[in-house]
C-alpha cells in the first residue's frame, strides 16, 4: 500500500470518510489482503493507545485552573506598584553576570587592539637614530614638538654618566 492509501485507511478507521471514498476503502478491504492486514494493525494500535492512555484529573474546576494560569502569566509581566526603574534594576540584577562578562570581553578586545596591535601612536617616543654617533630623537605628539639631540660618545666619562 502506498502512503495515500494508508492515510485513507486511517481516516476510514477514524470514521472521517464519507461517500465515494468510504466505498472505495470498503472495496479495498474486500479485495486486498494487505489492506485488511493494515486495518487490523491500525485497530490493534488504536486499542493499545486507548487502553493505556493515562487519565489526568484536576483537584479544581477547569475554569479555576485556567484562571490561575492566566493570573500567573499576567503577574509575571505586570507587577502592581512596580515602576519602570524598579523593573530595569531587577533586569540588571538578573543579567549582571552576562553584562559583566561582556564588559570584560570588550575590555580585552580594546586592550588587544591598543597594546598588542601597536597601531596606536603613543603621546611621545624616544628614538635612537644612530647609536655610534650618539643621535637621539624625541617626539611629543600631543604638543607637536620634535627634539633631535646629538652628543659625543667619545667623551671620557660618558659611559659612567658623568
Amino acid at each position: 500500500m502506498n502512503e495515500q492509501e494508508q492515510l485513507k485507511l486511517q481516516a476510514y478507521l477514524d470514521g472521517e470518510l464519507t461517500g465515494r471514498d468510504r466505498r472505495e476503502v470498503t472495496a479495498w478491504l474486500d479485495a486486498r489482503e494487505d489492506a485488511r492486514a493494515m486495518l487490523t494493525n491500525l485497530q490493534h494500535v488504536r486499542a493499545a493507545l486507548r487502553g493505556n492512555e493515562p487519565e489526568h484529573r484536576l483537584d479544581c474546576t477547569r475554569e479555576f485552573y485556567w484562571q490561575n494560569i492566566a493570573r500567573g502569566i499576567e503577574s509575571a509581566f505586570q507587577e502592581p506598584g512596580a515602576g519602570v526603574m524598579e523593573l530595569v534594576l531587577r533586569w540588571l540584577r538578573h543579567h549582571l553576570r552576562q553584562l559583566a562578562t561582556a564588559g570584560i570581553g570588550m575590555a580585552l578586545v580594546i586592550f588587544a587592539f591598543t597594546f598588542v596591535a601597536g597601531d596606536v601612536q603613543a603621546d611621545s617616543e624616544w628614538e635612537v637614530l644612530h647609536p655610534d654617533t650618539g643621535m637621539v630623537n624625541y617626539r611629543d605628539y600631543q604638543n607637536g614638538l620634535t627634539v633631535v639631540m646629538v652628543y659625543d660618545r667619545s667623551t671620557p666619562g660618558f659611559a659612567k654618566g658623568d
